[in-house]
């Protein structure tokens, strides 16, 4: 007599007693627990993800009981259907005959077989499916044999080979941001989930009880788009035997994939906005104007913001139910985009995806004459439906513009050390997951990161670094072997207290310091340290052996960089265009936001000097909106230093009316 323990609900490991004569309705549920036993092998090595153990003539109690040959036989071949029926396989005649004779080796009785010995199925390699292998042990039971079966799920070679685009959505409070992200990656039946027009809808992408409460969002949500290559929306494709579609399998057929981010609107929160465009780095924006409120003060405060930070624009009207008349929406969102800008409105399946195309190609694309960049303005109810498959249309000829990539420097410092392993992962947010740890949400903008790769994370609150291992990569809740720049991840860390082959290159430093005759001022710091001077670094810097000290640092600006100097700033100078006259104090001792990447931290002005138009590289704001002079402004945060990178855009907001001053680029 053998026993096992008793059978966890949980896990990746089930105990069937026999499994004959199973009919069509008990196959597809022993499919989709088949599925749930895989989706729990969340292993952190690569081997021990994407397998399960089934353990056939063993009851749930644990006792070994065992069946004849020809049960036992029969109840592998079940599994064996299972898995084929899970991953889309499809055997031809020549592999359902090695899979016979692979049973007929494994379960055949006499001298022939030995027991205790494992005997591996091939993996199937048809009809497009996953490819899976099975390896088996037979083991004598208490009145029978019961067989020990290790299943193994084989990504296709194509997996997670997606293309990405990250798509913020901006607009007014109530002008149906968070409905249309549900309508568009919710549904079934290869039709999408609509509103009932009383906000079912956005209830299912809100992440606060308050948020469902008071209808506002108050944070960053965050939903997948995935279109597969045939161009149909997987989000709402379902299956009989698996449904919905796993990540896992929404990865593996998608041949592109959105990641929408929704911003809010209600101008309380115009800090989340803020701090979303600058730190998500998106290839778009979807600007969201209500046809039935029409635009608004933040509706413009939101489009100047994307213009400013140069993210390609185009529009949705929603609640054009309510409204179908709108050209006068049309007429008021012109202003709105400025003047150089020409809104042409999609109204047939290829005038979206010529418009697609066309913003995908070039986000300034024009036609001449006195014609400004195109912008395409699409109109939709999420209530009806109406206009729906349009905004689909549109947004699978998107492409990667290149234009928002950003780069840990200038382009003269890429082209001198192109050869260079340099990283730059700018982190969104971080976690901290019982039995896993530090858990890092964020986009990689220079480099690449591959498991077991050692890093520098920081700067922690008092500014400095430390050396961390990263253990496994998710991408869109699968996981892979690696992130390259423009992807979009989650890194689960360990930190390596002793770990000194990460310090930077002193050729890769970024150069903050203040020019000769620089006019500045001391500003002393909270917690009464040295006054410092533009581009000073007045905190500490990485220290080898340093532990993680506690809590992680989670604060807004963390970064992982590898190559570069990990050395953050108290202090920094930029060139700044006010997008206003009075936007913020332009004075030395004034204080404003400032947003830059991921950073989001008060400073007060050290120093204020004018310099030519000319010496400016980077136009901060179209002529027709300021023609303010660029000023060389010097900065000081006030709560703790900052690792910053040269070249980099800024975003300025007042302290005391919160609304947008200025623009920027790190000198």
């Amino acid at each position: 007599m053998r026993w096992l323990e008793r059978e966890n609900p949980e896990g990746n490991v089930e105990y069937k007693l026999k499994l004959v004569g199973v009919s069509t309705s008990r196959l597809e549920h022993l499919v989709t627990q088949l599925k749930f036993r895989f989706s729990e092998s969340t292993g952190s090595q690569e081997g021990q993800r994407g397998t399960c153990r089934y353990y056939l003539g063993v009851e749930d109690d644990g006792f070994c009981r065992g069946l004849p040959a020809g049960e036992l036989r029969e109840t592998i071949e079940t599994l064996v259907t299972m898995v084929a029926a899970l991953t889309g396989a499809v055997p031809t005649e020549e592999e359902a005959a090695e899979t016979r004779a692979f049973l007929e080796r494994a379960c055949c009785s006499g001298k022939s077989r030995r027991p205790e010995e494992d005997y591996l199925c091939d993996p199937h390699v048809c009809g497009g499916g996953q490819h899976f292998s099975m390896r088996l042990r037979i083991c004598k039971g208490y009145v029978g044999e019961f067989a020990e079966c290790h299943l193994r799920l084989i990504p296709k070679r194509h997996a997670c080979s997606y293309k990405e685009l990250r798509v913020v959505m901006c607009g007014a409070h109530q002008a149906g941001k968070s409905t249309l992200m549900s309508v568009l990656t919710h549904g079934e039946d290869e039709k999408p989930l609509l509103c009932n027009g009383m906000g079912q809808a956005r209830s299912r992408v809100f992440t606060h009880k308050h948020e469902v409460e008071s209808g506002r969002t108050s944070s960053i949500a965050h939903e997948s788009l995935a279109y597969g290559r045939n161009g149909h929306c997987l989000n709402y494709q379902t299956s009989s035997a698996c449904w919905p579609l796993t990540p896992l399998e929404m990865s593996r057929e998608a041949g592109k994939m959105l990641r929408l981010f929704d911003l809010s609107g209600h101008e309380r929160y115009l800090k989340t906005t803020c701090y979303g465009l600058t730190c998500l780095v998106p290839d778009f924006v979807m600007l969201i104007v209500s046809a039935q409120e029409g635009v608004s003060e933040m509706t413009r405060e939101h489009a100047k913001l994307a213009r400013l930070l140069g993210a390609p624009i185009f529009v949705v009207v929603t609640k054009i139910d309510l409204c179908p008349n709108d050209n006068e929406i049309l007429e008021a969102v012109l202003p709105v985009l400025g003047n150089a800008c020409r809104p042409v409105r999609a109204r047939t399946a290829r005038q979206a995806r010529e418009l697609g195309k066309r913003l995908g190609k070039c986000e300034n694309s024009g036609e001449g004459g006195n014609h400004g960049a195109v912008v395409p303005v699409l109109g939709l109810s999420c209530v009806t439906g109406e206009g729906v498959d349009l905004l689909h249309e549109f947004l699978k000829k998107l492409r990667p513009t290149g234009g928002r990539r950003q780069s840990h420097g200038s382009k003269s410092e890429m082209s001198a050390e192109r050869g260079s392993d340099l990283l730059h992962f700018q982190v969104h947010r971080t976690f901290e997951v019982p039995s896993v740890g530090l858990v890092l949400f964020g986009t990689v903008l220079s480099g690449k990161i591959k498991v077991g790769g050692r890093l520098l994370l920081g700067p922690n609150e008092e500014g400095g670094f430390v050396p961390v291992t990263v253990r496994s990569i998710q991408r869109s809740q699968v996981a892979v072997g690696k992130l390259v720049a423009g992807q979009t991840g989650t890194l689960a860390v360990a930190g390596g207290p002793g770990d000194t082959d990460h310090l930077g290159d002193e050729r890769h430093s970024i150069s903050l310091e203040p020019p000769a005759k620089s006019p500045s001022i001391a500003i002393p710091s909270k917690k009464g340290d040295a006054a410092g001077y533009c581009g000073s670094p007045s905190s500490p810097t990485f220290t080898p052996g340093s532990p993680l000290g506690g809590s992680p640092p989670a604060k807004k600006g963390t970064v992982l960089i590898r190559g570069l100097t990990p050395s953050a700033h108290r202090t920094f100078r930029a060139f700044v265009r006010c997008t206003e006259e009075g936007a913020f104090p332009v004075y030395k001792g004034g204080v404003v936001v400032v947003h830059c990447g991921s950073i989001m931290q008060a400073a007060a002005i050290a120093s204020v000097a004018e310099v030519e138009e000319g010496d400016s590289s980077w136009p901060l704001l179209p002529p027709e909106e300021s023609d303010a002079l660029p000023l060389l402004v010097g900065f000081k945060f006030l709560h703790r230093a900052e690792w910053m990178s040269s070249g980099s855009r800024l975003v300025l907001r007042s302290q005391q009316t919160g609304r947008l001053g200025g623009v920027g680029v790190v000198h």
